[in-house]
């Protein structure tokens, strides 16, 4: 028997989410962060990823077109409750 087998396993290279070093976010990454931020479920890994590479023109639009669909939502649900 060799030592080998009682050693304990070295974990597996895990792939990083975060994209490389100066490469922008894309606006579906851009979208599911608003997303995930406007609901309060965004991780850790992904608040830090978007400050580091996120373009913050992006995320005020993507929030400003969020915030402007969840109104016209409420505003056409109240119209369709109230005759």
């Amino acid at each position: 028997m060799s030592d080998d087998q009682h050693a304990e396993p070295t974990p597996p290279d895990t792939p990083s989410t975060a994209e490389s070093p100066g490469v922008a976010l894309g606006w579906f990454a851009v979208i599911c962060s608003a997303l995930a931020a406007g609901m309060g479920v965004q991780s850790r890994a992904n608040r830090e990823r978007d400050f580091e590479q996120g373009s913050a023109g992006r995320f005020v639009a993507a929030g400003l077109v969020l915030t402007a669909l969840l109104v016209a939502t409420l505003f056409v649900i109240v119209r369709i409750a109230l005759p």
